[in-house]
């Protein structure tokens, strides 16, 4: 397996939890809206994505740095 194919399985593994945990505290609540409970679900698989990119070092972050002139 590829590092990029264990982090997938790792987000996805960890965005399943947090569903079913989501789901099953709903249920217990009884919240049955399904704008809040679509909208934890979706929470559950965006907030991975988020900790992941504000834990890359600088160096691999999705855009590129631009040096400062100093000449201004």
């Amino acid at each position: 397996m590829e590092l990029q194919q264990i982090g997938s399985v790792l987000y996805w593994l960890i965005a399943s939890l947090a569903m079913v945990m989501t789901s099953s505290e709903q249920r217990a609540k009884g919240q049955t809206h399904i704008a809040y409970n679509l909208a934890g679900l979706l929470a559950c698989a965006a907030w991975p994505l988020a900790l992941l990119v504000l834990l890359l070092p600088d160096g691999l972050t999705l855009t590129q740095h631009v040096p400062h002139n100093s000449d201004a």
